[in-house]
């Protein structure tokens, strides 16, 4: 976090984050493409809880995994946590390239 390039990554990601947000609240239908919704069990509340449900529902082709304990600075950065975040992605993968769908 403490070079130069590391700046300008996180600089450049603020400058377009309005933009990505408001793209992604345009999306209403993925239709069947894989759609994994990962959430951390801990830190928020009903209302999250509802918009993650939600997220899963755009998406013929969606799972919604709740990581029981896990907070959402921990789905990167506790051991078991980030383990459970790179499996969603290797099974989104997976299910691109093989065409199968997602597993709960």
């Amino acid at each position: 976090m403490a070079t130069a390039s590391s700046l300008r990554s996180t600089i450049d990601e603020y400058a377009v984050a309005g933009a990505a947000v408001r793209q992604a609240a345009a999306l209403t239908d993925f239709a069947g493409k894989p759609l994994l919704v990962l959430t951390a069990g801990d830190g928020h509340d009903a209302a999250w809880t509802a918009a993650q449900n939600h997220l899963a529902t755009l998406s013929t082709g969606s799972v919604h995994r709740i990581v029981p304990g896990a907070t959402h600075a921990s789905l990167i950065d506790a051991r078991g946590d980030a383990a459970a975040t790179a499996r969603a992605v290797l099974d989104v993968v997976s299910a691109v390239r093989s065409g199968a769908p997602l597993a709960g």
